[in-house]
């Protein structure tokens, strides 16, 4: 049993060490390489799994006129999918991973986690989204189950892109979507959402 956990623009694995438990089971915590954001060109390197194009915080969200896909978002893809590859090496199998992540890296994670070649245990997205709305909608369905959480009123992230991400999934893995829009003003894991992430590990990574 293992979760693969990827951590928001300009954080870092260490900053999710320690948040979830996995009975049995390892939780990775990789960390993103750096790059410059598109949005944020003065800022210079951060950490990041692939780019954003149109954030302009704190005026405007990441929206639903991001690319599709954006730039880096193969790179990523590619990455989730060998750290995967390297869980199942230590005799851990895909169907036993879940993968999740925070805002970016909940997006990489919904990318990654429905492209992995073998059936996973589970993906698990806080504020994300569907990064690449048009690749995902064509997919043939999936019985992966999904936990999406998002905040009503996130100020990072649109609702309407929250919304729309949801709708995606539901067209490729049905009923094994669950949708949660917590109540909350601001881009952060809220209590209910990490306890419906604990028992959605749990109930991902023990099954028989």
């Amino acid at each position: 049993m293992a979760l693969l956990w990827l951590h928001g623009v300009g954080d870092t694995g260490d900053g999710w060490q320690g948040q979830f438990q996995v009975k049995g089971g390892r939780c990775y915590h990789p960390t993103a390489n750096e790059g410059t954001l598109t949005c944020a060109p003065g800022q210079g390197a951060t950490t990041m799994w692939f780019d954003i194009h149109n954030w302009q915080p704190p005026m405007k969200p990441i929206g639903l006129d991001e690319p599709d896909p954006p730039n880096k978002l193969k790179d990523a893809i590619d990455f989730v999918h060998k750290e995967i590859e390297k869980i199942e090496k230590t005799g851990v199998p895909a169907d036993k991973i879940v993968i999740g992540g925070f805002s970016l890296g909940g997006a990489a994670s919904i990318a990654g986690g429905l492209s992995y070649p073998k059936p996973i245990g589970g993906i698990v997205s806080i504020s994300g989204w569907v990064p690449n709305r048009d690749e995902i909608s064509k997919m043939s369905a999936k019985s992966v189950p999904v936990l999406f959480c998002c905040g009503n009123r996130d100020n990072i992230i649109d609702l309407k892109l929250s919304q729309a991400s949801s709708e995606i999934l539901k067209t490729v893995v049905s009923d094994n979507l669950s949708y949660m829009e917590a109540n909350r003003a601001g881009h952060f894991q809220c209590p209910q959402e990490m306890q419906a992430v604990e028992q959605f590990i749990a109930a991902h990574t023990l099954h028989s």
